[in-house]
């Protein structure tokens, strides 16, 4: 309903991702990664071992934190105090751009549509890409034993082995650009660059808008607090919806930009 100003200390503001771990907050921005213990109120850079700092995405396991970037793969177990690289094994001609954690499993997408599994926190890596196309992966999503991975010109790719094989789950998306991707009880979100949201409740099989009241169809992220959904708009704000996405209400009162 309304929003404050917390950038004390963050002196980079291009911030593209965010993760919790416990009371610690991490935001990758385009130049580093800052903590905040306080809710935001105030961050502090912790970029020591990242030998580059133009971050892409977080993902948690157990008390590990990871973030990908232009430079590779880096994990934290001290909440940022010191990262270490576990890029080898990963393509090298590849930027991560995605991360997720699933079943066990740490699961990374890049730049040029491969995918690679981790199952000892990133120490190796396995190519795991058959079905997905050579188009970019945007973000990942879990739901129950079903992993999802969007793509920038692709759509939405379904896999039921934690991700060694990918089947195309385009039907009623397109070939849009997915952006996003929430799952919360049997509803499935999808977020598009160019289309809105689409929403599933057969496990991906079947996709229908679900656009009303959203001002501006270019959703870069979707998110979920308590029975509350939001999504943020690439210029349009931030919108939320108390009924599954049926319609939505733009709340961006105090926003500056």
């Amino acid at each position: 309903t309304s929003w404050k100003t917390v950038n004390n200390g963050l002196t980079n503001r291009h911030v593209v991702a965010l993760a919790l771990l416990g009371s610690n907050l991490f935001a990758g921005t385009e130049a580093g990664v800052f903590l905040s213990t306080d809710s935001g109120r105030s961050w502090t850079a912790v970029d020591s071992g990242l030998t580059n700092l133009s971050t892409n995405a977080f993902a948690i396991s157990g008390t590990n934190v990871f973030v990908s970037t232009s430079g590779g793969v880096f994990v934290t177990d001290n909440n940022g105090i010191s990262w270490t690289n576990v890029t080898p094994g990963l393509a090298e001609k590849d930027r991560v751009t995605a991360l997720v954690q699933s079943q066990g499993t740490l699961v990374s997408g890049t730049q040029f549509g491969d995918v690679f599994l981790s199952t000892d926190n990133g120490k190796t890596w396995n190519s795991a890409s058959s079905g997905l196309p050579n188009s970019t992966i945007l973000a990942f999503g879990v739901s129950s034993t079903s992993l999802f991975a969007a793509t920038s010109s692709k759509g939405l790719f379904l896999s039921t082995n934690n991700g060694i094989s990918w089947s195309p789950l385009a039907n009623g998306i397109g070939n849009s650009y997915d952006d996003a991707f929430l799952a919360t009880g049997i509803n499935l979100f999808v977020g598009t660059y160019d289309s809105g949201i689409f929403i599933s409740t057969n496990n991906g099989i079947a996709w229908s808008a679900r656009n009303n009241g959203l001002s501006d169809p270019r959703i870069r992220a979707i998110g979920m607090l308590g029975s509350f959904i939001f999504a943020g708009a690439y210029g349009g704000g931030v919108f939320r919806s108390i009924d599954s996405g049926k319609t939505w209400t733009l709340q961006d009162k105090g926003m500056t930009n």
